[in-house]
């Protein structure tokens, strides 16, 4: 028996899982579960579902409210303060329309790219809603880098981004050294998974070292929608099967990553101490995925903690929210 009172109290994420459980009891299967849950899911939290009472608004009106709506301060507290403060934060709407734009304006950090040749463009209405943007072409191998994330002496960070991805092509969002399978690092990325010729465009997260990497993926192709990819890095002891946590927000709602991939030992060690993140594409401009080819809205990358999938969810929401998506 379904018991409604406990579903209404459930977390967002919570709430998918059970409509998802749900669906298989009544024999709902395969693709057509996945589709169910995600569209009553929808439907349940827009309808005010389990909104609580307050004396300003009604039930109906506050289930209806996006998490940002019911924050005080909107989705830039939930970022900012939240759960950890941001060593480096890109938001292109602080920004105004350059080309080969050499120091994108931050508002916690600095990103910088000394050669012209290799800066993207801030476009100020290309974006869904008709606003900003960091438009990054692959051909010219635009990127930037940053030292304002410092993961000395830590096992942990949390990276997002949202962005528009170029149809099949896949590429570097963020790393942190200059090789996350070769040093203590980390990175998130569009990237071909499984890995082979079919170009496979899926939101992916790995955390590595010289020894061997922890990666998972959402495994489904994003080809050119709007979305964004979290991830959470936690080298522990004891989270051998959980170093790497990402996720992929859309319109279709917020998605965990599905798809875990360890190669040799999974990283344990700390991450490198005062390394340069390198935006866009690896060091180099070389080494598969290849530098990204789309846009980008916003950048946020946390130091010495591992957010989870509850804060995970919460923040990207707020930054899908900013983005009209």
């Amino acid at each position: 028996m379904v018991q409604w009172d406990q579903l209404a109290q459930s977390s967002p994420v919570s709430l998918k899982l059970k409509l998802a459980a749900l669906a298989h009891m009544v024999g709902i299967t395969g693709l057509a579960r996945t589709q169910f849950t995600r569209w009553a899911w929808y439907k349940l939290m827009r309808s005010g579902f389990g909104g609580k009472t307050s004396k300003s608004i009604s039930s109906a009106q506050q289930g209806r409210q996006r998490l940002p709506e019911r924050t005080r301060g909107g989705a830039d507290t939930i970022i900012r303060s939240a759960f950890g403060s941001p060593s480096l934060w890109f938001d292109a709407r602080d920004g105004v329309a350059a080309t080969a734009l050499e120091n994108p304006v931050c508002k916690v950090g600095a990103m910088t790219q000394g050669t012209a040749g290799k800066r993207a463009d801030l476009n100020v209405t290309r974006w869904k809603d008709g606003g900003p943007c960091l438009v990054f072409a692959a051909s010219s191998v635009d990127n930037y880098e940053s030292t304002s994330l410092n993961l000395n002496g830590t096992k942990l960070a949390s990276l997002y981004t949202t962005l528009k991805n170029s149809a099949d092509n896949n590429g570097y969002v963020y790393e942190y050294t200059a090789g996350a399978t070769s040093n203590n690092g980390c990175y998130i990325a569009i990237n071909d998974r499984p890995s082979g010729g079919d170009a496979d465009s899926k939101p992916f997260a790995l955390n590595g070292q010289s020894s061997g990497y922890q990666a998972q993926y959402y495994n489904e192709e994003v080809d050119t929608e709007y979305g964004v990819i979290a991830a959470s890095f936690d080298r522990s002891a004891g989270q051998n099967a959980d170093k790497t946590k990402m996720s992929w927000t859309s319109n279709e709602g917020f998605e965990a990553g599905d798809t875990d991939e360890t190669n040799s030992t999974p990283p344990s060690n700390n991450f490198d101490g005062g390394a340069t993140s390198f935006i866009g594409a690896r060091a180099g401009g070389s080494g598969a995925p290849g530098p990204l080819d789309g846009d980008v809205r916003e950048i946020v990358a946390y130091g010495g903690i591992a957010h989870s999938e509850t804060e995970r969810f919460k923040i990207s929401i707020a930054l899908a929210y900013k983005a009209a998506i």
